[in-house]
């Protein structure tokens, strides 16, 4: 079911708010400097799981202190491959549409650190934490990354609660990671947190991991 309009635009109106204002902005730097202190552990097997639901749910928290309506919205990319709108953002619903309630596109400049210029966290309206060295969210949509589709998911929730290391893999070293880096800029540093689509991806990889432990609890607690 496609997140209506009208909640995605408290979603990214409630994250501009403790992202840019007082008592929330104090908070929201502190949460998004935990993922490059700590990044080298946190994507090793035994941690990857389970610390982003953490950190999902620290990080919603701290939305509902503005609004307790919201909560994080996953992004099925996955399906978006599949029907070739992945980098699409002239739909209203496409997660790039430059609208109050999308996360604006491409950046721009050919660079690595190309400025995004338009839509909620375009430059000159949004910026970064400062304790990061550029001021800018910046994206450099790398279309040359093969990323699994819908089908690739389907097979990893049939896998058996014997193979959660297959299982494992399969999201945090293909599919967590060549999204990052597809979608390039802040999202492929490790300060990725800092970039709004962070929250949205990991959502949706906590999902896939949601669904397969509600196989059993054999898969709940195979970890």
């Amino acid at each position: 079911m496609e997140m209506p309009l009208e909640e995605r635009r408290r979603y990214v109106g409630t994250l501009k708010v403790v992202s840019t204002k007082e008592p929330y902005k104090k908070t929201y730097d502190l949460i998004t400097r935990l993922h490059p202190k700590f990044f080298d552990v946190i994507h090793e097997r035994p941690f990857f799981f389970p610390w982003h639901r953490w950190y999902l749910f620290i990080f919603e928290n701290l939305l509902r202190h503005v609004d307790c309506r919201v909560t994080v919205p996953y992004w099925n990319w996955a399906r978006a491959v599949s029907r070739n709108r992945l980098w699409r953002a002239t739909d209203i619903r496409d997660i790039w549409n430059p609208g109050t309630h999308g996360l604006g596109g491409d950046g721009e400049g050919g660079s690595r650190n190309s400025c995004v210029r338009n839509g909620p966290f375009q430059a000159g309206k949004w910026s970064l934490p400062e304790w990061l060295f550029s001021e800018s969210l910046s994206r450099r949509f790398d279309h040359r990354y093969y990323l699994p589709r819908e089908e690739y998911v389907k097979d990893l929730n049939k896998l058996p609660w014997s193979k959660l290391r297959k299982f494992e893999s399969g999201v945090r070293r293909y599919m967590h990671n060549d999204l990052h880096n597809a979608v390039g800029g802040t999202m492929s540093e490790d300060e990725s947190a800092s970039a709004p689509e962070f929250w949205s991806h990991h959502a949706f990889l906590d999902k896939i991991w949601s669904d397969w432990q509600d196989h059993g609890s054999k898969y709940k607690f195979a970890y």
